[in-house]
């Protein structure tokens, strides 16, 4: 399960993963982040993942959308 959380802890969105994913463009982790912060994305808000969630890929996705980056 993913979850996108405020700064406060409150949670802003999920997404339960129950199998492969219709996007094979990118993996499981990048695709579930872009997924739950779409609405949030090139707003200059700032990402912020766990080890799970943090690729390369990701990194470069969120930056194309002007959403910075960092690793928990």
């Amino acid at each position: 399960m993913g979850l996108l959380c405020s700064g406060e802890g409150y949670t802003w969105n999920l997404k339960l993963y129950c199998g492969k994913e219709k996007d094979a463009s990118a993996s499981v982790p990048t695709n579930i982040v872009i997924i739950l912060s779409e609405k949030l994305l090139d707003q200059e808000r700032t990402a912020i993942t766990d080890n799970w969630y943090t690729s390369l890929h990701l990194a470069n996705k969120l930056l194309d959308r002007k959403t910075p980056f960092r690793n928990l």
